[in-house]
């Protein structure tokens, strides 16, 4: 789900049809965490070229559903990848 992120104009990084909004944190492969307060600060991780990628969300994450606009909390990949995959995007 990392790589599937883009730029929502919502405050928040979208993946097709819900928002994790910011600021949120991931684990970078040393154990590192690291907050992710705009789309700069993603694209600098995601841009970076030393072993020390990210490799997880930090959980809880504050997501919105972009078709009614709901806010939610998810607690673990498992919600993650089920509220990403309960929902058919609207664009890709």
């Amino acid at each position: 789900l990392l790589t599937a992120l883009r730029s929502n104009s919502s405050g928040g990084l979208d993946l097709g049809c819900i928002t994790i909004v910011y600021p949120f944190e991931l684990e970078l492969a040393s154990g590192e965490i690291i907050t992710i307060s705009s789309e700069s600060d993603f694209e600098d991780i995601e841009n970076s070229t030393g072993e020390d990628v990210a490799v997880d969300f930090v959980f809880p994450l504050s997501v919105i559903n972009n078709e009614d606009e709901e806010a939610f909390e998810v607690n673990n990949n498992l919600e993650l990848g089920t509220a990403f995959a309960s929902c058919i995007p609207n664009e890709g």
